[in-house]
């Protein structure tokens, strides 16, 4: 998400400057919830009489040229199923069986409940 704000920042020598800003945020999008956002700011100044599109194409090449030298890709993650395999080898796919079947075989108990309390209703 990009915000481009033209802001007036005084009198110098009888020129009025304004600040032309230029924002965006980067997200750390490796796992499914982003762990952190990076805010990076571009500003310059520029004459009242000057058209404030100079300044953003200005703006717009430096974020261009420095961003990709500002960040690298990190390298590739594993998923919690990979780290606990690897960690505990057979073992790790016992829990990893465990966590996916435990759900599973609650599911018939409460349908059973659910099912013993609707035909004492019934009755």
């Amino acid at each position: 998400m990009s915000t481009l704000v033209p802001v007036p920042t005084g009198l110098h020598l009888h020129a009025v400057y304004r600040n032309v800003v230029f924002y965006y945020f980067v997200k750390d999008e490796t796992r499914f919830v982003p762990t952190s956002i990076t805010l990076i700011r571009i500003s310059m100044e520029s004459l009242s009489n000057d058209t404030d599109e100079y300044a953003i194409e200005l703006c717009k090449k430096l974020a261009g040229d420095t961003f990709p030298l500002m960040f690298e890709p990190g390298p590739p993650q594993k998923t919690l199923c990979e780290m606990i395999i690897a960690k505990n080898g057979a073992v790790g796919y016992l829990m990893i069986t465990a966590m996916f079947l435990t759900p599973i075989g609650i599911l018939p108990l409460s349908f059973a409940d659910i099912r013993r309390k609707l035909w004492q209703l019934i009755r």
